[in-house]
């Protein structure tokens, strides 16, 4: 799955990931009517109303222009309304105020997208979800969006309009049906019990393994054993605990850039203690499974106890997700906080169980409501959600007040719940509905806000000029929304990549450079007709090693993908070509990173060998037949086609490479006269300094501080990772001729798979 925000601005030198996002999807600031929430909020707001989406301000490029809006995922184009013409005409429908003074325009044009992805799969069975986004109150719409048309991420769909003369505002609404609900959050969406009540039963089960991504949520019971110090034993004893945690909590596992952050939570979900960092521990993965591996087999690596495979991971996820065997006894050991300071805990100890962002946990503050009875009246009217707003230290008598209530909203801790809030409620887009949504408002024993028959004549033709009378089914039909900036950041986690984003990646023409490093000769050539063909078949084996080796962020997996196709010849062979002619034959470079032992030679530290042990094998019980067997699966077994290049991936530590992106730099090549594209004439390629680190530690290791390395396929990888920066990342920057920035490279041509 890969999406981002509606809008995307440049970003700012030294700006966050979470900073650049908050600008991005900025929230309009002026407040709702008689609600401490801002306009446009989600779920509730003005006059305590349900609200479909979130308004957002464009950020602007320069004075009074903004930038565009484009779509935040891969879709379809399924409803399109073309904007009405701006009219100073105070009493256009769409020149509308409800306090019937000031003439506030409204633009009305709206575009509704479709869009399907991959979150995860069961074997080779892919957890797919469609959801919708509708954008309101654009001002233009691109002639290129029409209904039934391909649209792609990033993509310009319009300009932003005004929103009751706010400028350059649009209303973002992201939403799903139940059957996808389901799918997405790994089960039945139920309201879960706030307060002293969230978790009335601990878990009994560990969370889904279909979809894991994101953050790492671990309950631990009371007796969970426990250790002052750093234990030296990493198989519990069958005796029980000697000194146990005395109070059940949980734990959050957090990894940015290499690092993890630890922290523990209380069974409402507040943090205990001081966050606890544990210095380059992702990075440092690999070597730490080896070592507890060693230690529970001792130097002579016995059978029958598990494999360093199967330690990474138990501390990567906090339980073995994969084929990879485990002693029923490891203990997984982490420093964790405690209100004293530290204590060191065994997180896979009997009782423990394990979640992932993934499972929407509520122990995270994720909840569904679905209880509003009357979902033609646009009032929430939501026990639940009301009690989750309202403030648990006053009587229900006052705690449920409107006025108590919808001061609630304006508070920082309130407005960040909500975020999680998963609400069931229709569209206040469909026209045939006004009356049932909004005819409270001219009800006269109503004192929120009634309405006198001219207002009402008013408001009901502004809404008309609003709402549409032709909104698909389908969308109609999506009555679950969600939070657009949370949902947006939350499935920036996922990590996992359909088929059809995979196919974006292979270059439709590619720069190929036929001698090692930048010396060429140079070639611009159409990219082979079977380029990709790996992909289908090995999809998830790829996705599922990604996820375990923590290849996730947009950085990453570029990085990772572009050697990737690049050493199989564009995704096409998991064997080296002409490898059995090779000096080192037979061993030969196999899988999506070709595996190679270049002496020729099959040692105990030989990549093969070390491959082979990180699977549990012990190499001196290993027949010939067997050490081919396992030899030939990295070229016909997809998961050790693509296992072999994560755990190589990993002992070489390349994420600390590709956390290290720089920017891209434009340079200038002539291409050889024999050029199948623009023979004998200069063309731009894009080097990457942090790129070719990641590539000469793959493959040149000697090379990788080299700013000039004699590697082969340099220069082809460099175009790999061009389309791979447009495709995965948000907002890559490409110098071009002007000197200007752009999001594309010169003559790119991806694969847009229809």
């Amino acid at each position: 799955m890969v999406i981002s925000p509606p809008f995307l601005p440049v970003p700012k030198a030294d700006e966050s990931e979470a900073e650049w996002m908050a600008r991005a999807m900025q929230q309009q600031v002026a407040l709702a009517v008689r609600v401490d929430a801002r306009e446009g909020s989600f779920p509730i707001s003005g006059d305590f109303m349900w609200h479909t989406g979130l308004h957002l301000s464009a950020p602007p490029v320069q004075y009074r222009v903004y930038e565009p809006v484009r779509a935040i995922a891969d879709g379809k184009v399924i409803h399109v309304r073309q904007p009405t013409p701006h009219s100073t005409d105070p009493t256009h429908p769409l020149n509308y105020s409800s306090g019937g003074k000031n003439a506030m325009w409204s633009d009305n044009g709206c575009v509704i997208l479709e869009h399907t992805t991959d979150i995860g799969a069961i074997d080779e069975v892919a957890t797919r979800f469609t959801y919708y986004t509708l954008t309101m109150h654009l001002c233009t719409v691109e002639p290129t969006v029409k209904v039934g048309s391909r649209i792609y991420r990033k993509d310009v769909i319009g300009q932003p309009g005004q929103s009751y003369a706010a400028p350059a505002d649009i209303h973002l609404e992201v939403c799903c049906d139940e059957a996808q609900l389901i799918r997405l959050v790994g089960g039945k969406p139920s309201w879960r019990r706030p307060y002293d009540e969230r978790y009335p039963n601990p878990p009994t089960t560990d969370g889904r393994i279909d979809a894991v991504f994101g953050d790492l949520y671990i309950y631990l019971p009371a007796g969970t054993e426990t250790a002052s110090a750093p234990p030296k034993n990493h198989l519990r004893s069958r005796n029980g605990a000697a000194q146990t945690l005395g109070t059940a909590q949980w734990v959050r596992i957090r990894y940015e850039k290499g690092q993890g952050f630890v922290t523990s939570l209380d069974l409402h979900g507040q943090p205990v203690g001081a966050v606890r960092h544990e210095v380059d521990f992702e990075y440092q993965l690999y070597d730490r499974a080896c070592e507890l591996h060693r230690w529970v087999t001792g130097p002579q690596m016995v059978e029958g106890l598990g494999s360093p495979g199967s330690w990474y991971s138990l501390l990567r996820f906090g339980r073995v997700l994969g084929p990879d065997p485990l002693s029923v006894l490891a203990a997984h050991w982490r420093e964790i906080p405690t209100a004293a300071g530290t204590v060191w805990a065994d997180l896979n100890y009997p009782g423990t169980r394990k979640f992932s962002d993934a499972d929407f946990p509520a122990i995270a503050d994720w909840n569904f409501f679905a209880d509003d009875t009357d979902h033609l009246d646009q009032r929430c009217q939501s026990p639940h959600l009301k009690q989750w707003i309202g403030d648990p230290l006053l009587e229900p008598v006052e705690r449920y007040k409107p006025e108590n209530l919808s001061r609630r909203l304006g508070l920082a801790h309130v407005r960040k719940r909500l975020k999680r809030a998963i609400c069931f409620f229709p569209t206040e887009w469909d026209q045939a509905t006004i009356e049932a949504r909004y005819g409270w408002a001219r009800d006269p024993e109503n004192t929120e806000s009634t309405l006198t028959d001219a207002h009402w004549k008013e408001f009901r033709a502004h809404a008309m000029a609003l709402t549409m009378a032709d909104l698909p089914e389908a969308y109609q039909n999506a009555k679950w929304r969600f939070h657009p900036q949370e949902f947006v950041a939350m499935m920036k986690k996922v990590g996992w990549l359909s088929e059809r984003e995979l196919q974006q990646l292979i270059p439709e023409k590619v720069v190929r450079g036929k001698g090692a490093g930048m010396r060429g000769p140079f070639f611009y050539e159409r990219n082979s007709s079977n380029a990709g063909s790996l992909i289908h078949d090995h999809k998830a084996s790829l996705n599922r090693t990604m996820r375990k080796y923590g290849i996730t962020t947009p950085a990453r997996i570029s990085a990772f993908l572009a050697n990737s196709i690049q050493e199989t010849a564009w995704w096409r062979n998991l064997s080296e070509g002409n490898g059995a002619a090779t000096r080192y034959a037979p061993w030969f470079g196999r899988g999506f990173l070709q595996l190679t032992n270049s002496d020729g030679k099959f040692t105990a530290s030989s990549n093969y060998a070390k491959y082979f042990l990180f699977n549990g094998h012990v190499i001196s019980n290993l027949t010939a037949r067997q050490l081919t067997d396992l030899r030939e699966a990295l070229s016909s077994n997809p998961f050790d086609a693509s296992e072999s290049a994560g755990v190589y991936w990993s002992w070489m530590r390349a994420n600390m490479y590709a956390d290290r992106h720089t920017p891209n730099m434009r340079r200038e090549i002539h291409l050889d006269e024999r050029s199948e594209n623009n023979p004998d004439q200069k063309i731009h390629i894009y080097e990457n300094a942090s790129f070719r680190k990641v590539a000469c530690i793959i493959n040149l290791p000697a090379s990788v501080d080299n700013p000039d390395p004699q590697l082969i396929g340099l220069v082809d990888r460099y175009s790999a990772y061009a389309v791979a920066q447009v495709i995965l990342m948000d907002t890559a920057q490409f110098p071009q001729a002007n000197n200007s920035l752009s999001f594309n490279p010169e003559k790119f041509a991806s694969r847009k798979p229809k």
